[in-house]
This record gives C-alpha cells, sequence and structure tokens, in this order.
C-alpha cells in the first residue's frame, strides 16, 4: 500500500513539474466550448459565471480561476474574486452533460468532493461541516437541497476557503446552489428517466420551457420535475450482551424490512424584464410537493429460546412547501451595483407513525402519533458593491429574517390518549427565530501577482421555544473575520497558489435544541403507568436547548496545476481547530417520563477537536499530452484526514463522519466511430473505527461504490443514457460496542448492523424540443 501511494505520489509530482507535457502554450483565455466530459467541472482559468461578465478594461492582465464552460472575457473584479476565492464552479451546459438528474449525484462525481460512510457530501474531509446555501442563503427547513432536481438548477459553486459574502457557517467550505432565473435564450426540454433493480423501481422527468420577448426584454420560464420511487431496504442487526462475570453473552437478532415510497414534485417559474438599462426586476415563485409512505415489518428475538417480538410498523409524512423571490437589480451611474431580495416561504408538515408490537406473553401494544407544524419564513437580503478604485471591488449586505414554526403533536397507546409525556411538554408548542447578518469585504489586486480578498461576517440568532409549560431560550452571536491571499507568476504562466486563514461557526439545528424526547420504541411506554428502564442501545432521544455554536479557526492552502487547457493537478492543505465541540452524551439519568432512570442520548458541548488533512485531484484529457489519442478523460481525487477530539481517549478519537482517507476516480470515452460516451466513476471507503466517548467505539465497513454510464446520441437533439448505479452492489456493515457503565450488573455490549445492497438499472431520455 505505501509503495503504491509513493508511486502516485512520484507521477503527481513529475506531472507538476513536466511544462513539456502540456501541448497548449498556456491557460486558454477563454473556456471551452464544451465541458470535461467525466466532471462535470471544466478547469479553464478565465472563465465566469454568465451573471458576472462584462468588459475587460483595456491591458488588464488576465486572472486565472478555476470554473465552466463560458466563452468571452470577464470584468477584473469578478475574476480576481473567484480567483482568490479558489471558486469551482460547475455550470448548466456541463450539468446537462452529466447526465445524472439529482445535485447530489452531481456532487458524487467531483473529485473536490468527499462522501462520508453515511452518504454525507463534503468539502476537505468534513461533510458534516460543509456550508450548504441556495442562491447564497440558507435552504428551508425540512428540504434537503442536494435532493433538488437539477433541471432547477443554474449553476453549483464550491469554495474550500472561506470568504465573508457567504457568512460565517462554512468551517469546511462552502457549496451554493444557484437556481435557474432570468434567461437570455429560448429554449425547452425534456428529460425522462426509468430505473430499477431487485429491491427498487424509480421514474422521474423533467421539464423546461423559456420565452424571450426581444423587444421589451421580457423573459418568461417555467420549470417542473417529478420523482417517483419504491425501495425495499432489509437489514440484520444482532446484538451481544456480556454480563460480568463476563463470559459468552446472549445474543438478540433483529431482521427489518421497510418499503420506502418515495413521491416528489417541484414547480418553478421566473418573470424577468428591464424597465431601463439599469434597472432589473424578477418573480420567481415556486412549489416543492414531498410525500414519504414507509411500511414494514420487525422480528426481534431477545435472545435463544425466548419468545420472539413481531412488530409492524408505517409512516407517512407529507411536506408542502411554497416560496416567492423577489429581485431588484440596480446599476448606478458611478458604476456601483445594488440588490435586493425579499423571499417570503409557507410550509405545513404532517407526519403520522403507527407502531404495533406482538408480544408472545402479552397483549399486543398498539402506539400511534400524529405529528403537524405550520412555518413561516421570511428574508430579506441587500447587497451593495461599491464604486471603487480600478483595483478593488468592496461589497456589503445586509440580511433580516425571522421563522415562526408551530406545531402539535399528539399520541395514542391502545387507542386512548398517550399521557406520557403530556403533563411535561403538552401537545402544542411553537419555535421563534429572529435573525440578522451582515458582511462586508474587500477583494484587491496588490500588483500583478498577488490578490486580497479581507472581510468580515457576523451573524446573530435569536430563539424562543414553547413546548407546553417549558419554556427554553437560546442565544448566539458569532463574528468571522477571513482572509485570503493569492499568487500566480507575472507572467500569466500555469501556476496558482491560495492561502485562506478565517474564523467559521457551526450552528445547532432544530432538533438539537428541542427539549421534547423521543421514545425509543424498542423500549417503549406500558399503559396505565410511566415508562420503565432501557439499555444504552435503546436510548431516548433529548436536545439540549442550552448548546452552544462550534467555533472554528481554519487555515487552507491550495496549489494548482494547469496542464494543457482543460487538464489541472491540485493539492490542498487545511487544518481546523475546533472548540465548543458538540458530541452526543449517552447516560443514566432520572428522567420525568419514567419510574426508573433510563438512558438518554443528548447532545452537548465537550471540549475542542483537532483536524487536519491534504487532498489531491486531477482533471486529464489525453489528447492534451498525446497526439492522436482517443478522446480519453480522467477525474479522480484522494483525501487524507485525521482529528483528535481532547475530551474522549485514543486511539480513533476522530470526527464523527470523517474517515481517515477517501478516493473516488471517474473515466469518460468518447469513441471516434460512435456517437457515444462511456463513463464509470468508482468511490472508496476504509474501514473506519471511531471512540465517541469511553464507553462506545463505532465501526463503518469498507465501502466501494462503482457507477457505469453508456449515452448514445440519436441526433442533435435527442440523446438517450443508460445506467448501472451501485454495480458491485455491496452490503454494507456498522458496528457498535457499548460499555454498560453506571448500572447494577455492569455488562458490554456489541451490535452489527448489515444493510443489503441492491444494483439499479436505469434508461433516459433527454430531448430539445
Amino acid at each position: 500500500m505505501k509503495e503504491n501511494l509513493t508511486g502516485a505520489l512520484i507521477a503527481v509530482a513529475a506531472l507538476w513539474a513536466g511544462d513539456t507535457l502540456a501541448q497548449s502554450p498556456g491557460p486558454a483565455t477563454s473556456a471551452s466550448p464544451s465541458p470535461v466530459t467525466a466532471s462535470p467541472a471544466s478547469v479553464t482559468p478565465d472563465a465566469v459565471p454568465a451573471d458576472t461578465k462584462k468588459a475587460s478594461s483595456p491591458g488588464a492582465p488576465t486572472a486565472s480561476l478555476q470554473t465552466v464552460e463560458v466563452s468571452g472575457s470577464a470584468s477584473d473584479a469578478a475574476q480576481r474574486e473567484a480567483f482568490v476565492a479558489g471558486r469551482i464552479v460547475i455550470g448548466r451546459q456541463a450539468i446537462e452533460k452529466s447526465g445524472v438528474s439529482t445535485v447530489k449525484d452531481l456532487l458524487r462525481r467531483e473529485p473536490s468532493v468527499t462522501v462520508s460512510a453515511n452518504g454525507r457530501l463534503g468539502l476537505l474531509g468534513l461533510p458534516g461541516y460543509t456550508q450548504i446555501l441556495v442562491d447564497g442563503v440558507a435552504p428551508p427547513a425540512g428540504r434537503d437541497p442536494m435532493e433538488s432536481d437539477l433541471v432547477h438548477i443554474e449553476r453549483v459553486e464550491i469554495i474550500k476557503g472561506s470568504v465573508a459574502e457567504h457568512g460565517p457557517f462554512g468551517i469546511a467550505g462552502t457549496i451554493n446552489l444557484v437556481t435557474r432565473r432570468t434567461e437570455r435564450v429560448a429554449s425547452e426540454s425534456l428529460r425522462m428517466t426509468a430505473q430499477g433493480g431487485p429491491d427498487s423501481v424509480m421514474g422521474d422527468g423533467a421539464w423546461s420551457l423559456t420565452s424571450v420577448d426581444k423587444q421589451t426584454g421580457t423573459t418568461r420560464s417555467l420549470r417542473a420535475s417529478f420523482r417517483d420511487g419504491d425501495t425495499l431496504v432489509r437489514a440484520r442487526t444482532r446484538t451481544s450482551v456480556s454480563f460480568a462475570p463476563w463470559g459468552d453473552g446472549d445474543t438478540a437478532t433483529r431482521d427489518e424490512r421497510q418499503h420506502q415510497r418515495r413521491t416528489q414534485a417541484s414547480l418553478s417559474a421566473n418573470l424577468g424584464w428591464r424597465d431601463s438599462a439599469t434597472r432589473e426586476f424578477s418573480i420567481d415563485p415556486s412549489l416543492f410537493l414531498l410525500a414519504l409512505r414507509n411500511h414494514g415489518d420487525e422480528q426481534y428475538l431477545e435472545r435463544p429460546g425466548t419468545p420472539s417480538v413481531d412488530a409492524r410498523v408505517a409512516a407517512r409524512h407529507v411536506l408542502v412547501n411554497v416560496g416567492l423571490d423577489l429581485t431588484w437589480k440596480e446599476r448606478f451611474a458611478d458604476g456601483s451595483r445594488l440588490q435586493l431580495r425579499v423571499t417570503p416561504g409557507w410550509m405545513q408538515v404532517r407526519r403520522r407513525g403507527l407502531r404495533e408490537d406482538g408480544l408472545a406473553t402479552a397483549a399486543d401494544l398498539l402506539r400511534e402519533t400524529l405529528r403537524q407544524q405550520h412555518a413561516r419564513n421570511d428574508h430579506l437580503k441587500l447587497d451593495y458593491t461599491a464604486a471603487s478604485p480600478k483595483d478593488h471591488d468592496i461589497k456589503a449586505g445586509l440580511g433580516l429574517g425571522r421563522n415562526a414554526v408551530d406545531h402539535r403533536v399528539d399520541a395514542w397507546l391502545q387507542g386512548q390518549d398517550d399521557p406520557t409525556l403530556t403533563p411535561y411538554f403538552g401537545k402544542v408548542g411553537s419555535a421563534r427565530t429572529r435573525r440578522a447578518n451582515a458582511f462586508i469585504q474587500d477583494d484587491w489586486r496588490l500588483n500583478a501577482q498577488w490578490a486580497l480578498n479581507a472581510g468580515l461576517s457576523a451573524d446573530w440568532r435569536d430563539i424562543d421555544q414553547v413546548d407546553g409549560p417549558l419554556r427554553a431560550s437560546s442565544r448566539f452571536t458569532v463574528l468571522a473575520p477571513s482572509l485570503n491571499l493569492a499568487w500566480k507568476p507575472a507572467d500569466g504562466g500555469r501556476l496558482r497558489a491560495r492561502l485562506s486563514l478565517a474564523r467559521t461557526a457551526r450552528l445547532p439545528d432544530a432538533d438539537q435544541l428541542s427539549a421534547r424526547p423521543t421514545i425509543n420504541p424498542l423500549a417503549p411506554c406500558r399503559p396505565g403507568g410511566p415508562c420503565g428502564g432501557n439499555t444504552p442501545d435503546q436510548a431516548d432521544l433529548v436536545g439540549n436547548p442550552s448548546l452552544r455554536p462550534e467555533k472554528a479557526w481554519g487555515l487552507t492552502g491550495s496549489l494548482e496545476r494547469y496542464i494543457g487547457k482543460d487538464s489541472t493537478l491540485g493539492v490542498d492543505v487545511f487544518a481546523r481547530r475546533i472548540e465548543d465541540l458538540v458530541g452526543s452524551e449517552l447516560l443514566l439519568a432520572a428522567v420525568p417520563w419514567s419510574a426508573t432512570p433510563r438512558y438518554i442520548s443528548r447532545p452537548m458541548n465537550f471540549g475542542k477537536a483537532w483536524s487536519a488533512g491534504m487532498s489531491l485531484d486531477a482533471r486529464m484529457k489525453a489528447p492534451e499530452f498525446i497526439d492522436g489519442a482517443p478522446k480519453l478523460e480522467l477525474r479522480g481525487g484522494i483525501t487524507w484526514a485525521r482529528s483528535r477530539v481532547s475530551t474522549v481517549a485514543g486511539p480513533d478519537n476522530r470526527l464523527d463522519g470523517q474517515s481517515p482517507w477517501s478516493g473516488k476516480v471517474g473515466l469518460r470515452w468518447e469513441p471516434a466511430a460512435w456517437p457515444a460516451e462511456l463513463s464509470l466513476d468508482i468511490h472508496w471507503l476504509p474501514p473506519t473505527w471511531r471512540r465517541a466517548d469511553d464507553t462506545r467505539l463505532t465501526r463503518s465497513g469498507r465501502q466501494i461504490d462503482a457507477d457505469l454510464q453508456m449515452a448514445w446520441t440519436l441526433s442533435p437533439k435527442t440523446k438517450i443514457r443508460g445506467t448501472i448505479n451501485n454495480l458491485l452492489a455491496r452490503d454494507r456493515r456498522s458496528d457498535d460496542w457499548f460499555a454498560l457503565v453506571g448500572t447494577p450488573n455492569p455488562a458490554t455490549l456489541d451490535r452489527s448492523i448489515v444493510t443489503r445492497g441492491d444494483r439499479r438499472f436505469g434508461l433516459t431520455v433527454e430531448m430539445k424540443l
């Protein structure tokens, strides 16, 4: 293994130093009209997103950055900002060429994005610490932006450092999804997909229409997407408990089969117009519907020779989200610019759950819950770009928001009102959040070689929660300076270097702050009395209103080498020092809903953590290195990361979700004789041990995921794609080890969960109408 890694590093170094390998004399002055094939992001240095283009100042040097597929020159300010921040942009043309339908599938292919064992995406080996924004602001609660259909996305921006305009919450960087809005070209497209495997079936479709009135400059767009799928999830959990004096443990087995049905639909529209050469308006309404339906069964055998428990579970979750985005842009005579966005939103959630336990020694136990939530979310964002000297681009912004959530929880036990939690938390509750944020930053070109981005962002949050008689308040204030320094050769050569130092933070989410508990269904309350005891693997979940934000100092250095027109090598070195780390505390405590102490799991701040690592990524096109080579493209990345939590004894006292290393590689081939494309993407994660605290050790098994895609162009307007996802169909395993301390009978508990893998085949038809 070490020899292989050493050889790989030597090869990377050789390519880095080898100017003679590149056929192109230097970075291109405009992006290629076609993106890098296997990767959705092109690496042409000088392109910028279309909405930032304007004429360059005469004689101004070309600043280099990593972005995609827009031909033509860009303003000095736009190029300088993206160059200093190290911004990677996956543009609309690359999105369409990727052949995938969701943001998550698109980012899984990007070399700079890491994937954790639970499928979470992020940057710098820290998926849980990566900020996800939609149009520069946090997405609405209850809606996962990674599941958004790409028909609604104009581009994806990836920033590994921290800049003030994106706020203070990107400890490991920021992924910003920019939605499709005003377009200047009329178009219509349709995509239809069918996918299935032994344990799943899914269909989705997307339609987009844009019309342009050239006389008035008015544009109208309408986009719709729909997805419906059914998945069978099968898992086996084996739990072994050994009591002192230690001997052979009693083993319990739980088999789960659950059908998960997901149906979602999105509708978005845009109306944009100009009433003068300097003033622009747009109205963007949107509607999102999501329905989740689960039903399944569980068989729980406590130990050999004892009666089993058969459980039937069902749940239905319905979410409706309505949004409106009103935007006004003004360009003043002195060159300054102002943008005002007002985004009111409404959301309604209804979730009903049913669980029936068939007990061999007692009457069946039937529990039902109904949770209803109504939310209003309003946000105002004002951004101003000053008329600055030639070498400066000064920006400032202010945001104000409020969020009001009202909820009701009804619970029934054996068909009667369940009194377990009502006396302490009531049935009706609410949460009110008031927030304000501001930033100021300056992008300054010091000279032909050096550029600087310095900024300051601030965020204030007030959160008041009510659950029956319980009142709780949380107050957060985050002040975050950031500094980014970038260098390039004076002669415009191929090397780029960046250094970023920033203060950042991560806020607790709503569930972590809520004091209302969730009682573990495997240790339920019985009719006619309070709950009894439970075990550590059956702990109740409780929030913590006193939780403080995690705050971090971060240092990131990067070096990029442009080889030819569309090929690059890059290395990032990063370090983070996190304070007030949030972790999970497992303890045996007296709780009001139980006559005896119960195990509860709750979040808490407990000390500091350090994380450091390095990532390498590459994008290569064979024709740029070898004359007459086939159209073969390679992209890949590998990340090494290490962390240490101060309050947990080693070894393996790493941050949650972080792997020692992760790797991915993608290949794309265009045969010269056929109008076809063939691509293969592989992602690796090693088995990883993590010590969560002094009593718990977890392990996630090795993961190797592979996806295969073939596209055939039938005509300039029609293309079909065949896909095989999860090509290897590997089962996934995770393990937990507990030490039951603080109990009359000390014990150890060893639990393993195996989830069956599912290979899926798909067919997609794409048409330009």
